[in-house]
């Protein structure tokens, strides 16, 4: 065999193989069928004459060029989807953000609202009426009577929870889901604590001496609904931190 001959079949050798890496490359996606035709020819014709070098060279490049194009397409029509499911996740993560910092809200007054009630049961009463001054119940009355002492029940709660959200959004690979499982546990705490509450500030009236006299105020009738309502506010704290520091949840 002449030097020419076995340079064309060298070179033609050395184009099959480099067509099949690009071939094995492409065989992760699908090609488009133009560019199946062309992998086809090459390979049933696995002894290429002398000469048809530029023949394989063109049939070469119009496959890979046909599968690359095909699977460029392919990516956009997946950016396109990702872009649109982002959207969505986007809007709901939003919502339920708003959601979110409404119960915050309503919570916040709630809570306020049962400290005025509960830690400071002397609230309408007179100084005479009062206990003494220097006492621990009349201290603890006066302290949430008046700001700060009167919001701090409120801020603490909100504080630990925004905190637990916010690492929760940090750690969760999908994050849409989150600010609505955090807003079902305040709705859920309000609902049960308004229900237990009730019964709580009746529990007194079973062991202390009857009838009470007109002016009946005191930690003595109101420990019970504090107890419960504190009791129920660790329970939400700890079922959203639960939520927020699991490794690597998916909620939503």
């Amino acid at each position: 065999m002449s030097t020419p001959q076995r340079r064309n079949r060298s070179t033609g050798a050395g184009l099959e193989d480099e067509f099949k890496q690009v071939r094995d490359t492409l065989s992760s996606a699908p090609l488009a069928a133009d560019a199946q035709i062309h992998c086809g020819r090459v390979r049933g014709e696995s002894a290429w004459p002398d000469g048809d070098e530029e023949t394989l060279g063109n049939d070469w490049r119009s496959a890979t060029g046909a599968g690359f194009g095909y699977r460029g397409a392919m990516d956009t029509q997946t950016v396109d989807r990702r872009v649109g499911w982002n959207l969505k996740k986007a809007v709901v993560f939003g919502s339920g953000t708003l959601l979110l910092v409404g119960t915050w809200c309503f919570l916040f007054v709630m809570i306020a609202v049962m400290t005025e009630g509960w830690v400071v049961p002397w609230d309408c009463f007179c100084a005479p009426e009062r206990p003494p001054l220097g006492t621990w119940a009349r201290t603890v009355n006066d302290f949430f009577e008046v700001p700060p002492g009167a919001i701090l029940p409120g801020v603490v709660f909100i504080v630990a929870s925004a905190s637990m959200f916010v690492v929760g959004t940090a750690r969760t690979t999908n994050r849409a889901l989150l600010p609505w499982a955090f807003a079902a546990t305040n709705v859920i705490y309000f609902l049960v604590d308004s229900f237990f509450v009730m019964g709580a500030h009746q529990l007194p009236d079973l062991w202390l001496p009857q009838p009470r006299p007109p002016l009946d105020a005191g930690y003595h009738r109101t420990w019970p609904a504090i107890v419960v309502t504190i009791a129920l506010l660790i329970v939400v704290l700890v079922v959203q931190s639960r939520v927020a520091t699991r490794r690597k949840r998916s909620v939503g």
